[in-house]
């Protein structure tokens, strides 16, 4: 995830643009930790934020399942029973720019 507050600030202005309306940001709960949580009717997007890496990324799958364990997480303490999809949004490091949307 970007520590930056630039890199966040560029997600958020991404997703408002997009008519998402951000629920939470940087939520955890125990080890479970997720970047962004927003909403897009009908669906609620858990979305993990990374930067642009010139080579590909051979942890994917772990961190997908740390970041399905979180939604759930998410979803028990909220009580919540709607659709949600797993996201990942990267950013560029050098411009602080959204390269990609992906879920």
């Amino acid at each position: 995830m970007p520590k930056d507050k630039q890199s966040e600030k560029a997600a958020r202005i991404y997703l408002d643009l997009r008519g998402f309306v951000v629920l939470e940001q940087n939520w955890s709960l125990s080890r479970n930790k997720v970047d962004i949580i927003a909403i897009k009717h009908p669906d609620i997007y858990f979305i993990k934020l990374s930067t642009l890496k010139p080579f590909p990324d051979h942890s994917e799958s772990q961190n997908s399942s740390a970041l399905r364990r979180a939604a759930e997480a998410w979803m028990v303490e909220n009580k919540n029973a709607r659709p949600y999809k797993l996201a990942e949004i990267v950013i560029d490091p050098k411009t602080k720019q959204v390269v990609s949307f992906n879920y």
